[in-house]
């Protein structure tokens, strides 16, 4: 199932479409996830329906974060360490029960999450 999707193809909930269709000043090659309540950025992925290990690559430069993720609603607290600076990526994996045809997997900043981190790109895998 290795499945890669960058985070510059996700709907971010404040914008009406995807960044990689916005003009390339606005479409940077990350996703800042804002430190606003609500803010979020959401995937959708098709499976044939398993538990698979959900990759989440990350930068984290001043601390360590907190983001709640969703998978088909279902709550998930993602803790990020924090990493070197803003130019290292850490990566942290999680598994995820995926249902057969369409899935929604939203990383977002809900009230209790903490600090900045920038998101590169999730990932699926075979567990």
């Amino acid at each position: 199932m290795d499945e890669y999707y960058q985070a510059v193809r996700a709907l971010p909930a404040w914008l009406a479409a995807p960044l990689a269709q916005l003009p390339v000043q606005t479409a940077v090659r990350i996703q800042e996830l804002r430190l606003r309540t609500g803010c979020a950025v959401t995937f959708t992925v098709n499976s044939d329906g398993d538990t698979a290990l959900l990759d989440v690559r990350y930068s984290a430069g001043t601390e360590a974060a907190q983001r709640t993720l969703l998978v088909n609603g279902e709550s998930i607290v993602l803790d990020l360490p924090k990493t070197q600076d803003w130019d290292s990526w850490n990566t942290v994996s999680v598994p995820v029960e995926l249902v057969s045809g369409q899935n929604t997997i939203t990383i977002s900043y809900q009230a209790g999450n903490f600090a900045g981190i920038n998101l590169d790109c999730i990932s699926l895998r075979n567990q």
